[in-house]
């Protein structure tokens, strides 16, 4: 008999879609403990203009530039927009998401765990399913509008009992959303300067 087990912090509407197609709808849902975000992560945000995310965001990276970085942002499309402008600017990044073939995807990750590179930017689906330790440093360039999302994306960092940094490039009209994530995950999201202040 045939056994078939996926494992994930969260379990989000593209997750439950994922299931069904490939499981089929008649499978068991296991919850192991209430999701809790680790209070080791010091979560912040930035109040930026969306025509400004970009340099503030190469900033608050050259300021943590011996940090191992992982970007998340809402499309594909974005995520190679972005590896693409930060590499421009001289900042190494390296982008991962579902278009991508999974020799490339593989080649990416072993050299990111092998610090030739320093940041890896992410969709939340393509991240699902990486084992990545030691990050010290979670940045949302774009706000996930699923307070789940955000769990899954900053739990990343502060990783066995370790310290992490979760950072979220935040407009006025998505600051709904944050005021979302702190109710539904009980926590404080810092209004921070551009060095963290």
């Amino acid at each position: 008999m045939k056994q078939l087990m996926s494992f994930s912090a969260t379990v989000t509407h593209e997750l439950r879609d994922m299931l069904d197609k490939y499981i089929g709808s008649e499978y068991h849902h296991i919850s192991i403990t209430p999701e809790a975000v680790s209070s080791k992560i010091n979560h912040m945000f930035i109040m930026t203009p969306w025509d400004q995310k970009l340099d503030v965001l190469a900033k608050y990276i050259e300021e943590h530039k011996d940090q191992k970085l992982l970007i998340f942002t809402q499309t594909k499309i974005a995520t190679d927009e972005l590896a693409d402008k930060l590499s421009d600017m001289w900042l190494q990044a390296f982008a991962i998401h579902g278009d991508i073939r999974q020799r490339d995807r593989n080649n990416t990750i072993k050299a990111f765990k092998e610090n030739k590179a320093k940041i890896l930017i992410a969709t939340d689906v393509a991240s699902r399913w990486l084992n990545l330790n030691a990050i010290d440093l979670v940045i949302n360039r774009d706000v996930p509008q699923d307070p789940e999302s955000y769990v899954h994306r900053i739990g990343r960092t502060g990783r066995a009992g370790a310290e992490g940094k979760a950072i979220t490039l935040v407009t006025r009209e998505e600051m709904k959303y944050i005021y979302t994530i702190e109710k539904r995950n009980k926590i404080l999201i810092k209004e921070v300067d551009i060095h963290g202040n």
